[in-house]
Parts: C-alpha cells; structure tokens; sequence
C-alpha cells in the first residue's frame, strides 16, 4: 500500500472513531481524553521510526492495551482503532502476523459482546471483510512492486541494448573503415611493389635501348621490342589492380557486377548470363565489396585456368544469406589446387561469417554465402 492511501485510510478510521466518541464524552473528561490519545499516537509513531521488529511486536500489542483502556474509560466507536492496529499487522510485520491478527480479532469482538446479536453479527462481519481486503490489497500491490520490478528490469536491459546496438553500429562503421582502408593499402602497395618494380625496370631498358641505337647497335631496336612487350604486361598489371576498386558510382552490389560483367564480355569475348533470384535487400558496401571482389576473381579464373566459353552467374537472395554462385563450362580439374585467389576469397567470407564453397563434378562452380543480419543491412 502506498504511502499516501495508508495514511488515508488511517485517517478515515481515526475520524470515524475518535469524533463520535468526543460528542458523547462529559467536558470534565475530555483533557484526560486527549491525553490518551496522544499516548495512542505517539506509540503509533515511533514504531515507523524505530524499525526493530520486536520493538514493532511490542508497540502493536501495546496499541490493543492502549485502545481496550480508552474504550473501558470513555466508550463510543473506539475500538474501531483496532483496524489500524490490523493494518500495521498485515503491511509490516513478518513474524507473529497472525497472533496478532487473532488476537486483535477477539478484542474486537470482546468489545460488542454485549451488544445485540445483530449488531455483534455487523461487527464480525466488518472485520473480517477488513481483515481480508487488508490481505488481499498487500497481495495485489506485492505483485504491482514485482511487476514495476520487471518493468524497471525491462526498461534497463532496453538501455543496455540500445547502448549495445549504438556501440555495434560504431564498430561495424570502424570495421568498415579499416576494411576499406586495408584494401586500398593492399592495392597501393600492390601498384608499387608490381608496377613500380615494372616501370622501374623498363626506364632501364629503354635507356639502353637508345644508348645503343645512338651509337648504331641493332641490339637497341631489340631491346625496346622487348620494353614495349613488358610495358604492355605492365599495362594490364595496371588495368587488372585498378578495376579491383570497386566502382564508386555503383549504388549497389547489381549495379557493381553488371558493370564488371559488361567490362569482361568486352575484353574476353566469352558470353556471360547473369541472374537474379530472391527479394533484394541492400548490403553493407563491406558485404557488397565482398561479393564484387569474389565475382571478379571467379570470373577472371573461369578463363585463366577453365578457359570458359559460357560462364553463368547467380545472385540469390534468401531469408538468412545471400548465395553468389559463378558457373562455368570450361575444364573441370579432379582436383583443385588452391592458390591466392580462392584463399582470397574465403578469407573475405571468413571475415563477415560467410563461406565459399566449390563444386568441382561436371560443371566448376564457385559458391560464396554472405550472411545477412539486420545489425548488418544498410539503409
């Protein structure tokens, strides 16, 4: 019971019992009267203050004395005070409860049993209806407390896992960073230990060639046949890196293999189907760059080592992941031999809690799964 109703009832008691009884008491009385019932409240008082249970015990039984002697002096509706007595009872004393609830009963009823038998039949009645709606209300706020304890135990986990969610968001953003980060190091460093070591070399060559050619050697047309052959490696060692970068106008993972797909029919002259299945959902670019690198590797080995002439891709959107399959008619090795692209490709699934599977029966196909969690769905 809060605070505020149980002060309110009390109230009420007090009001229906010590009022009346001062209309009827002789005037000569009355200050012995007061005296009383300040002993009365003052008792009440200090078993709120004092919190020893014993002390509250004492102090209950002591109010039953108190009430019995008040009623005996000066009469009236006195002893309805007893009520009060049962509510303290009931609200805040664990042990000896029901002593005192009993004992509190055959007070109450001690007081009318003089009475009429109608009037000892309303009394009965009036407490124990108290006496069980006193219990009931403690039950029923018992569980409101344990359901405000729940709620406030909900509303708490909710904070922790909105906290959590923001702090997911954070290092997802920050694993994005360092992925894009680490892939552009990779290609910086590729485009200088490859390309730099290439162009370094053909300036040398091509010196030479000329030192030679100025002084009439047939050596120097030779060595710049050579350095124009090496440039042209070097050339699509260069195209090859660049086109690794995914695309920045590309809004999505579609848009990104479509164009790479229309890029390697151009240069390749293989024909190229590409299929879509499922409800699309948009992918973190992380996830989006995974599926696009997989599709440019897969593609580039189909004729690297197949030597496809009909390459079919397919981009499935299920419920919990994404399959990627790239499917080829060329040849199909008994066993495969795994170099850096295919561990490229599963380490970047790896990576997000993908997987790459390869089938190698009567067509090589080349699976990639990308998960999809709603933590990880874009906008």
């Amino acid at each position: 019971m809060g605070k505020k109703n149980e002060y309110l009832i009390k109230f009420v008691i007090i009001l229906l019992s010590l009022f009346p009884t001062v209309a009827i008491i002789h005037i000569s009385d009355i200050k012995l009267y007061l005296i009383f019932i300040f002993i009365y409240s003052i008792n009440i008082r200090l078993r709120k203050l004092i919190t020893n249970e014993k002390f509250f015990l004492t102090s209950l039984i002591l109010d039953i004395i108190i009430i019995y002697y008040i009623y005996n002096k000066f009469y009236g509706l006195i002893y309805l005070l007893v009520l009060i007595t049962v509510i303290d009872c009931i609200f805040h004393l664990e042990k000896y409860k029901l002593g005192i609830i009993v004992l509190s009963s055959i007070f109450f009823i001690y007081i009318i049993k003089d009475s009429n038998i109608l009037n000892i039949a309303l009394n009965i009645f009036i407490i124990s209806t108290f006496i069980l709606l006193t219990v009931i209300i403690k039950e029923k706020l018992k569980e409101i407390s344990q359901i405000e304890y729940l709620y406030d135990d909900v509303r708490r986990y909710s904070y922790e896992l909105e906290k959590a969610k923001k702090q997911v968001e954070v290092y997802s953003n920050r694993v994005e960073e360092l992925t894009q980060t680490e892939e552009r190091n990779r290609i910086s460093n590729e485009i200088h230990d490859t390309v730099g070591h290439r162009l370094t070399g053909l300036l040398f060559q091509m010196e030479a060639g000329i030192r030679l050619i100025n002084n009439n050697d047939k050596k120097g047309e030779k060595l710049l046949e050579t350095s124009v052959e090496n440039l042209r490696e070097t050339i699509d060692v260069l195209r090859d890196t660049v086109r690794k970068i995914k695309p920045k106008e590309h809004k999505d993972v579609l848009s990104s293999i479509k164009e790479l797909i229309k890029r390697f029919k151009r240069d390749t002259q293989v024909n190229v189907t590409f299929i879509v299945k499922g409800n699309r959902v948009k992918l973190y670019p992380g996830a989006e760059l995974i599926i696009y690198k997989n599709a440019q590797e897969a593609l580039t080995n189909a004729i690297r080592h197949g030597k496809a002439k009909n390459i079919e891709i397919k981009l499935i959107f299920k419920e919990r992941n994404v399959v990627f399959k790239v499917k080829n008619d060329g040849f199909v090795p008994k066993v495969i031999k795994r170099g850096m692209g295919i561990d490229g490709m599963e380490e970047r699934l790896n990576f997000i809690g993908g997987k790459l599977n390869i089938y190698n029966n009567e067509e090589f196909i080349v699976e990639s799964i990308v998960p999809i969690r709603k933590s990880n769905l874009g906008g």
